[in-house]
């Protein structure tokens, strides 16, 4: 796996770049409840939860926020990590209504 990953992102900027969806993917993760998918575990939920929170950490102690937009989908936020833009968009904290006639 190391090499398959080397091979797309050769450098850490290549890396960076690409962040913006699995922060955004992350974050839906981390507030959806964890009993819509049967592979959604709790530990799951609070794994994403953490890696949000580190990473609002990292951004907050290194000054790299520079822009916030906020929508009807959520916030969406933009970072300035090593000169790359880094956007990516936390949803709103709604209860969610489930309708039991759907299959997840």
């Amino acid at each position: 796996l190391d090499h398959l990953v080397r091979e797309r992102y050769p450098t850490f900027i290549d890396a960076l770049r690409d962040v913006d969806d699995p922060l955004s993917m992350t974050a839906l993760f981390a507030s959806l409840p964890s009993k819509i998918i049967k592979s959604h575990t709790p530990e799951r939920s609070e794994l994403c939860q953490r890696l949000i929170t580190e990473w609002s950490m990292y951004v907050a102690h290194t000054h790299a926020l520079r822009k916030v937009f906020v929508s009807i989908k959520g916030f969406y936020y933009q970072a300035e990590v090593q000169g790359q833009p880094i956007t990516w968009l936390v949803p709103h904290k709604f209860n969610q209504y489930l309708p039991t006639d759907v299959d997840y």
